[in-house]
């Protein structure tokens, strides 16, 4: 092993392209409507609106990812709650 193996700097970023998000179910844009209410834009261009309610309402929610949207302060913060959850890029 060479002494200064540690100090090289990585080039991987400089080789492999940057990953760019192709399947057509990730989200482009998200945007809160109301409490429990998004409109979503997927990679693929395709628009609506997804109704959270029913499922932050029931218990199947409870130890998932969507648990913390149940209080309206962390779904009405927007963006940086559905990064948390993995809904925003």
């Amino acid at each position: 092993m060479r002494e200064n193996a540690a100090a090289e700097a990585d080039r991987a970023a400089e080789i492999v392209p940057p990953i760019v998000p192709r399947a057509a179910w990730r989200i482009r844009r998200a945007r809160v409507v109301e409490h429990g209410l998004l409109e979503v834009e997927l990679v693929d261009g395709t628009r609506g609106t997804i109704d959270l309610r029913p499922l932050l309402g029931s218990d199947k929610v409870i130890g998932t990812v969507f648990e913390p949207l149940r209080r309206s302060s962390d779904l009405l913060s927007g963006k940086r709650s559905l990064r948390r959850c993995g809904m925003a890029g």
